[in-house]
């Protein structure tokens, strides 16, 4: 069951990866961190990518963005020189610390394509746009520091059980959660 809808969603995600835009995107991916780290927040600590990086980048953002359009590019397009950046850095901190990998995908009908992180432990990608969105919503951090948390959680069992290809991964999953493992 999961090999078969594994194999789908690859073959459905292929052709995206060659798209010049992404690829554009994904290009200045090195010029974009830079930048978030030059202006938009300059006092991260010692390691950036970490859980601490995140709590602290989640402080940021709610003084940054005053309210929620302010972080949305679609109401905000003028801001798109911060809201970009923060994209970049908070789908870095995942792909640096749980094996994973930038893509782009189709997973929502209302914006199409746009920058995910695949980790090779999960079905589902980790679609890095609506994060900022809801953390300015809510008014408060902890969302993306609890997002890292959840995802520790499965990443260390997963690593504990040998980095099993996914498909076979999804299986051991749903056996540790029926356990209470995770």
């Amino acid at each position: 069951m999961w090999e078969q809808e594994y194999e789908q969603r690859q073959r459905r995600l292929a052709p995206l990866q060659n798209n010049p835009e992404w690829k554009e995107w994904l290009s200045d991916q090195d010029i974009g961190l830079a930048h978030f780290f030059k202006n938009v927040v300059t006092d991260m600590p010692a390691d950036p990518y970490s859980r601490d990086g995140l709590r602290h980048a989640e402080a940021a953002a709610l003084r940054i963005f005053p309210d929620v359009d302010a972080a949305n590019p679609d109401k905000s397009p003028e801001n798109n020189v911060i809201i970009d950046p923060f994209q970049r850095y908070i789908g870095e901190v995942f792909v640096r610390n749980f094996e994973g990998r930038w893509i782009y995908e189709d997973s929502s009908p209302e914006y199409g394509p746009e920058p995910c992180v695949e980790v090779p432990y999960a079905e589902v990608t980790l679609v890095v746009r609506p994060l900022l969105i809801r953390l300015v919503e809510r008014g408060r951090g902890s969302l993306l520091a609890s997002a890292f948390d959840a995802q520790q959680e499965v990443y260390e069992q997963w690593v504990k059980h040998g980095r099993p290809a996914y498909p076979q991964w999804a299986d051991i999953e749903e056996r540790l959660v029926d356990e209470g493992v995770l």
